[in-house]
């Protein structure tokens, strides 16, 4: 019993932890703005990277 109590606690610790990581879309988009892209969106499995963009091959 004491083993299934582990796991589950140890599901519900790592279930928490990928919840609060991860990318918010408005500090991305606001982020690759700031450094000359035309904007950003969350990308990846999670959504856990900002990947920013251009329009038109600005760079």
């Amino acid at each position: 019993m004491k083993i299934i109590f582990f796991f589950l606690v140890a599901i519900l610790l790592v279930a928490s932890a990928i919840a609060g990581s991860g990318c918010n879309v408005v500090p991305c988009s606001a982020h690759c703005r700031s450094i000359g892209h035309f904007g950003g969106y969350c990308e990846g499995p999670h959504l856990e990277n900002c990947h920013c963009y251009d329009v038109g091959g600005k760079h």
